[in-house]
């Protein structure tokens, strides 16, 4: 698990955001903030997720390491976690 719970505002999931941050978590660690905008996952838009996808994709396999880009004030910032099973 990521740690990550996202959130779309559009009716056609183009734009996918952080809902919440799990505290402790690989996305918490890697300072990813909860309204963060997500623009890709592993190189791929997540214009091409659906919001099931997305979730799925950040609970997935213990160990895999997931590079997330987002949208924050205007930056683009480029995080790289490393998912972990959930105690």
């Amino acid at each position: 698990m990521s740690g990550i719970e996202i959130y779309t505002v559009s009716d056609v999931n183009t734009a996918f955001y952080v809902g919440r941050i799990e505290p402790g978590s690989p996305a918490d660690i890697a300072g990813i903030q909860t309204n963060d905008q997500l623009l890709s996952v592993d190189l791929k838009s997540v214009s091409s997720y659906t919001l099931s996808d997305l979730t799925e994709l950040l609970k997935s396999s213990d160990g895999k390491q997931v590079l997330i880009e987002i949208s924050r004030d205007k930056q683009k910032l480029i995080f790289l976690i490393k998912l972990k099973r959930r105690i």
